[in-house]
Order: structure tokens, then C-alpha cells, then sequence
């Protein structure tokens, strides 16, 4: 009876020994490999399709590397992670670019781990950073066993790295403190640009390595992620009923108010709330957002702890929080119409988008739960809702989006404001009249290896070789 279970029951999903097995030569050199290449491509410029191709690339030789068969939900966090990482071959504003690597790496993360239920998801983002120190030795462990004259050859080796990090420490230092040594340095190494990064390039590319080993590391050992217990429920409806409805009756209560002010046009708004408009839509918002968020917390906690019998009045208190989140929109909405758009305001829209599709992804599951029961993919699904309202960020192109927003402003147009705006921008930015055209738009791109070439820059390139930017006397309006 008792091998009749073992063997229906299959192999165990983590090995039982409390070590790893032993990295392979593969592991090893892909790692090294790819610490090399992102210590030559990170480092020399803006991200470009140089990083987009190490990541695709690396990506797929881990994968290749390690066996492993990516399906289901960590097929769908790799995919959004591909995309997400290809923001750097189209935009050029680094901190849409920055969001976008920022998500990719989360998602590739989560992606590698598995993860089922709340819990292991919400920690799946941060496996691999979590794997590094183990990854390190792993790594050390499987050089000594590839090559055995390794181990005769240690404490040389450790010489020669401790001799390479004082060289990239101090050479530069003494580089730029003195100009004779500088020349002697000259003489000897004609192009010193390499000794100039070759601090952050060795840190560049040993993260790099150490990151590919703790991807391949989480691939061909897999650790079991947290513990799920199953949600002990208070049976008493008077311990939850009480709060929910007083909750629900002062959501609906603000926004039946909030329906006739908003309604009732800017006038009304001075007449009732005795404030400016510029005021009441700004300084009202972040607590509509934050609003928002506590009651996703309630609802999550109650969905874990309150009996079955107050599901409508959770689901009640979502449509009210999703209406609250559209109520936060329309503020937001109002005051980019009245005062243009920037880039803060563009990044809380976003936030609002976000949260206002986690309110519709729990009543989803909610009416799923009431059927079947069955609302595992929830956790993923708003991991991935994260990642799609990233992609539309860097879809819309938001520093052009900006630029398009303060031209229809007019004389209106903060024109110091728009001359910060990244390389996207300059394709609308062309259509401003001289004199504000030439002290708004850069008069050169700045000189970049291939591997930071991406679109935008292309497109830059193309306005201001057809156009040049002029000299700017002064910076109208």
C-alpha cells in the first residue's frame, strides 16, 4: 500500500538533499559569458538594443542551459517580461525605460520561481535576488569541480582578482588627480576609456554573472516556495457585518456627493467647497487613491477571515472602491485639462489604472469563487495586470504624449518644462515656431556606441539632420 502511493505520487519536487547539485561547465561558462557582455554593453551608454538582444539572448540560453520547460502562468510572466525589456530598443525617456526594466526583471523573476498562491507570488519577484549569495557559491563550487587545477591554482587566482579590483580602484583615482600621470598613462594605454568604467564594469558584469547562475540555479533546483495554509474564517456575522456595511453606506454616501459637485462644473465646485479648483482637484485625489488601496486590504482580509454570508457586501464594497478609483481618474482627468500633463501625473494615472484593474480582477474572482471555488489564478493575474499597464505606459509614448499636451496649451506652454523632455519628444516638438523651437529641441544627440541605438534616437536623428536646431538667445514666454 505504502509503495503504491510513493509511486502515484511521483518523484519529489526538491531534491532531498539540502545542497544543490553540482553546477554544470555549462552553467558556468553561460554565466561568465553573460557577465561579460553586460560588462561591454551595460556600461558604455544609454540602455538600446544592445541590452535588448544580452537579455533575449541570455534568456533563451538559460533556458536552453538548464532543460527546464516554461508553461503555463510562467510562460505568460516570461513573455511580458520579453516585452517589457524591448521598451529599451523603442523609448529613450530612462524613466519609462527605467519602469519598464524595472517590471522586466519582476517578471522574469517570478517567472523562474514557482509560485502558487498569494504568498509565493508576491515573493516570486524577489527569487532571484534572494538566490544571489547561494547562486555565488554554486557558481565557485561548479568552477572547482569543471576544472580540478582550479583548486591548486585558488589562492593564485584570488591574487590576480584582488590585483584587478585595486587596479580598477585606484588607476582611475590616480588618473584624474594628477595631469602628469595622466600623460604617462597616455602614453602607455592610448585609450584609457576602458580603464576610466572598468570600476563599474566589473561590478556590472560579476551582477551579471552571479544573476544568470541564480536563474539557472532556481531552474534545475527548485526550492518550494511559502507555506499556503488554508483561511481560518471568524463564523461570526457580528464581528463583519457591522463595519462592512457602515464602510459601504460611507462610500455610497461621498459618492452621491461627489456625483453632484463633480457634475456641477468648476463654478459650483468654488461655490460649495470654498476652495479653488486648482486645489479641490488636487489635494482631494491622493486620498481618493489611498481610499482605494485600504479597501483593497479590507477586502483581502476579508475574503480570508469573514464567513461566507458577507461576500455581498465585499463585492458591494468593490464596485464602491472601483467607483471611488474612476472618481480619482476624473480629478486627474480635470486638472491635466486644465493645467496640462507632466510626467508625475502621468505615472499616478497609471497607478490608478492599476489599481482600478485589481478592483475588477477581484470581482472577477469573486464570481468565480461563488461557482466553482477556483480562483488560483487571481495572484498571477494581477502580477500580470501590473506588467500590461507598464507596457501601455511605454506604448503611448508618454514624453511625446507630454509634448503633444503642452503645445495645445499654446502661449501657455511651459516651454523650460518641455526643453527637459527626453529625445521622444522631438518629433512634436518640431512643430514649434522659431524662436521657441530652436531653444526647446537639442542641437545634437549625444555620441553612443550601437548597442544604445533604439527608435526614438533614430527618429530624433532624422528631425534635427532634416532641421537643425538653431542657437537659443532666450527662452520665450
Amino acid at each position: 500500500m505504502t509503495a503504491t502511493t510513493t509511486s502515484s505520487a511521483g518523484p519529489p519536487p526538491v531534491p532531498p538533499s539540502s545542497q544543490p547539485p553540482t553546477a554544470p561547465r555549462r552553467a558556468v561558462l553561460l554565466a561568465a559569458g553573460v557577465g561579460v557582455g553586460a560588462a561591454a554593453v551595460v556600461p558604455s551608454g544609454p540602455p538600446g538594443i544592445g541590452l535588448v538582444l544580452l537579455g533575449l539572448v541570455g534568456g533563451a540560453l538559460v533556458l536552453r542551459v538548464s532543460g527546464a520547460r516554461l508553461t503555463g502562468w510562467r510562460a505568460v510572466h516570461a513573455g511580458a517580461a520579453a516585452l517589457l525589456l524591448c521598451s529599451a530598443a523603442v523609448r529613450d525617456a530612462d524613466w519609462v525605460v527605467a519602469l519598464a526594466l524595472l517590471g522586466a526583471t519582476a517578471a522574469a523573476s517570478l517567472a523562474l520561481a514557482p509560485a502558487r498562491g498569494w504568498p509565493a507570488v508576491l515573493a516570486g519577484p524577489f527569487a532571484v535576488l534572494r538566490t544571489l549569495p547561494a547562486a555565488t557559491g554554486w557558481l565557485l563550487h561548479g568552477v572547482r569541480t569543471a576544472a580540478p587545477g582550479v583548486r591548486q591554482a585558488t589562492p593564485a587566482l584570488r591574487g590576480a582578482a584582488l590585483t584587478a579590483v585595486l587596479l580598477a580602484v585606484f588607476v582611475p583615482l590616480l588618473y584624474t588627480a594628477d595631469a602628469a600621470f595622466a600623460a604617462v598613462l597616455h602614453a602607455v594605454v592610448p585609450d584609457l576609456t576602458a580603464i576610466e568604467s572598468l570600476p563599474v564594469r566589473v561590478v556590472v558584469g560579476l551582477a551579471a554573472a552571479v544573476a544568470t547562475g541564480a536563474a539557472l540555479m532556481l531552474l534545475v533546483w527548485p526550492r518550494p516556495g511559502p507555506v499556503v495554509r488554508p483561511p481560518s474564517r471568524l463564523a461570526r456575522r457580528a464581528e463583519w457585518l457591522p463595519p462592512l456595511l457602515v464602510l459601504n453606506g460611507l462610500l455610497a454616501s461621498f459618492l452621491a456627493v461627489q456625483g453632484s459637485v463633480l457634475l456641477g462644473g468648476a463654478d459650483h465646485v468654488l461655490r460649495t467647497a470654498g476652495v479653488t479648483y486648482s486645489s479641490y482637484l488636487h489635494e482631494g485625489f491622493w486620498q481618493l487613491v489611498v481610499v482605494t488601496g485600504l479597501v483593497l486590504l479590507v477586502v483581502a482580509a476579508g475574503a480570508r477571515w469573514a464567513p461566507r454570508t458577507a461576500r455581498p457586501l465585499l463585492g458591494g464594497l468593490c464596485c464602491l472602491a472601483l467607483l471611488v478609483d474612476v472618481s480619482a481618474f476624473s480629478r486627474l482627468h480635470l486638472y491635466v485639462e486644465a493645467y496640462g500633463l507632466t510626467r508625475l501625473r502621468l505615472l499616478v494615472g497609471a497607478t490608478v489604472l492599476q489599481l482600478g484593474a485589481v478592483l475588477l480582477l477581484v470581482l472577477i474572482a469573486g464570481l468565480v469563487a461563488r461557482r466553482s471555488g477556483l480562483v488560483d489564478w487571481l495572484p498571477h493575474a494581477v502580477a500580470l495586470s501590473g506588467c500590461v499597464v507598464l507596457l501601455g505606459l511605454t506604448a503611448i509614448d508618454p514624453d511625446a504624449r507630454i509634448a503633444h499636451s503642452g503645445l495645445e496649451r499654446g502661449d501657455r506652454a511651459d516651454l523650460a518644462y518641455l526643453s527637459t523632455l527626453s529625445v521622444d519628444a522631438v518629433p512634436v516638438l518640431d512643430w514649434l515656431p522659431e524662436p521657441a523651437r530652436s531653444c526647446v529641441l537639442p542641437r545634437a544627440l549625444p555620441d553612443a556606441p550601437w548597442t544604445s541605438a533604439n527608435l526614438a534616437r533614430a527618429r530624433a536623428a532624422d528631425v534635427l539632420a532634416q532641421r537643425p536646431a538653431g542657437a537659443c538667445v532666450h527662452l520665450p514666454g
